[in-house]
């Protein structure tokens, strides 16, 4: 009974630990999509950079993002990286707009990132695509963004086709 214990004991203590981790600056924050062909590489430096493959094959090269807040400064600029969780979300959404279907299956794999200066930034790994947001507590009710810098860095020339 008592290696039941411990064993029960040890799977708890990792689990924790792999949900809040902390991250140091040389970290290279790995997070797949649920069907696990999607990855995106999430490095914190002087930038935060991400980074998508697709089965492999990489089809973003890192690229930055930020946010630049007036009267705060950019979100993303020298980011001090507190600490990470994750989490896996799997639910049915019903939209208020019809569609084809009367429900939508959510769900991703998220990380969200906490950082210095009351923000973090949050992103998603769907089996179809990928996503992220910064989400911040700078307790001011409003906040007026100057600017914000998202790159995507493809791999190689391709063609694009917009309406």
């Amino acid at each position: 009974m008592r290696t039941l214990y411990n064993a029960l004991l040890s799977g708890v203590i990792c689990l924790l630990a792999t949900s809040i981790a902390p991250v140091t600056a040389q970290d290279v924050i790995r997070l797949n999509s649920p069907d696990r062909q999607t990855e995106v590489r999430i490095s914190v430096g002087e930038t935060i950079q991400y980074e998508v493959l697709f089965n492999g094959e990489q089809v973003l090269a890192p690229s930055k993002l930020s946010l630049t807040i007036d009267g705060i400064g950019t979100l993303g600029k020298n980011p001090d990286l507190e600490r990470q969780t994750r989490n896996l979300v799997d639910r049915v959404l019903e939209p208020v707009v019809p569609r084809k279907s009367s429900t939508i299956r959510d769900r991703y794999h998220q990380p969200s990132l906490q950082f210095a200066g009351n923000y973090s930034v949050e992103f998603r790994a769907y089996n179809d695509g990928i996503a992220y947001r910064f989400v911040t507590d700078l307790g001011e009710d409003q906040i007026r963004i100057r600017d914000e810098q998202l790159e995507f860095n493809f791999v190689g020339d391709h063609t694009l086709c917009f309406p």
